[in-house]
């Protein structure tokens, strides 16, 4: 009678890079459930564990369960999102990705000899040139599966006896739903494409191609609608001007002399020699600039763009100084913080929002319940 292989979850495919990202208080606990001691510095907690459950699926099932919705979202996790192209698509087709594990399944075992739902696969880090598959899990929902990619980062050098150079090799984590149309990315976002790429290509890109998601479509491009739909602060906002302006010599001397001017009228009072210096720009400048350019513009302009900053408990919106430079300027990026309340407790989770990498990087470490709300609130609203 043949042995049931049972399917991997999410703790069969976590490897030392994942666990070590984890708090130390986390790590302490899964060594005391596991009657090990809980000394020392995390490398060496890590290090006992996985020497524990490197190679045994059912204690690595047991020993992280209480923390698995950990697992896959540590501290700096940067995620991405990927929608499947619909125009591939024929009529008699659904857009989602029903069918996407079979194809997976199918793609490894006929080219690397493993189902990544059951077993992981290790290839020979000298030999990864795009991102390789080398396992998947299932999720606690129907139809929703995470797949582990690795791919290689960089090289280092090592000076020994002899010169060794060495791939840099990191992990991306990708999340998806059969019943749905989009493919969740969990990596650098610079990478993020090459890892959708290689994902495209197991499911055979003939048939499955995908976009990035704009993070803001919903919002109209404003972060601060992203704020408010987690009920959240925006606290840090880094901004450009809408329209770029190329200053010349003249102009940049002349915002300075400006900001002189003030700095002398605050120190000695005299009116009259502020307002001899702000005629002197502007007529060095010309009447005409300041009409069609606020000097706000100018100096933004001069600064190369403008960062905002206030207590993580407070909103720069209430800011004078935003309310002065927000009609000038183009928000790229941005930190929020939020509340989210689960098992009866309510933690603050902090987000760094890119509206140029379209992509949000999680500031503090998240569960799948976290990254679950921000999909939801500010990608896929439903």
């Amino acid at each position: 009678m043949s042995e049931t292989i049972q399917m991997q979850s999410i703790q069969n495919i976590i490897y030392p890079a994942d666990l070590i990202r984890m708090s130390k208080e986390t790590l302490e606990k899964i060594c005391t459930n596991m009657g090990i001691t809980s000394d020392g510095h995390i490398n060496m907690l890590v290090g006992r564990i996985w020497e524990h459950i490197e190679n045994d699926q059912v204690a690595q099932r047991e020993v992280l369960e209480f923390c698995k919705n950990q697992l896959l979202c540590p501290i700096k996790t940067s995620v991405s999102w990927f929608r499947l192209n619909h125009h591939l698509l024929t009529d008699t087709d659904t857009p989602n990705l029903q069918g996407a594990r079979e194809r997976i399944v199918k793609y490894c075992t006929e080219n690397h000899g493993f189902n990544p739902f059951e077993s992981k696969h290790n290839p020979n880090p000298n030999s990864i040139t795009n991102p390789v598959l080398i396992g998947g899990a299932i999720g606690d929902n129907p139809n929703e599966y995470y797949l582990r990619f690795i791919y290689t980062a960089g090289y280092s050098r090592h000076n020994g006896i002899r010169m060794e150079i060495r791939p840099i090799i990191k992990l991306a984590t990708v999340y998806f739903q059969e019943d749905s149309d989009f493919v969740e990315v969990r990596t650098d976002s610079k990478k993020a494409r090459d890892v959708i790429a290689s994902l495209s290509q197991i499911l055979g890109p003939e048939d499955y191609s995908f976009s990035k998601v704009n993070i803001t479509e919903h919002h109209d491009n404003e972060l601060a609608a992203i704020a408010d739909n987690l009920g959240g602060t925006l606290y840090n906002t880094d901004s450009r001007l809408f329209d770029p302006l190329d200053l010349q010599d003249l102009e940049l001397n002349s915002i300075v002399e400006v900001l002189e001017a003030l700095n002398e009228y605050f120190k000695k009072g005299n009116t009259d020699e502020l307002l001899e210096q702000l005629e002197k720009v502007r007529e060095n400048l010309g009447e005409d600039t300041f009409v069609a350019t606020p000097f706000t513009a100018l100096m933004i302009a001069g600064l190369r763009g403008i960062g905002l900053n206030v207590d993580k408990t407070q909103d720069v919106r209430g800011t004078p100084f935003y309310s002065l430079v927000s009609p000038n300027v183009e928000t790229v990026g941005g930190l929020i913080q939020f509340p989210f309340t689960e098992g009866g407790r309510e933690e603050k989770y902090r987000i760094q929002v890119g509206l140029h990498s379209q992509s949000i990087l999680f500031q503090t470490a998240a569960t799948e319940n976290v990254i679950r709300y921000v999909r939801e609130r500010v990608v896929f609203i439903r």
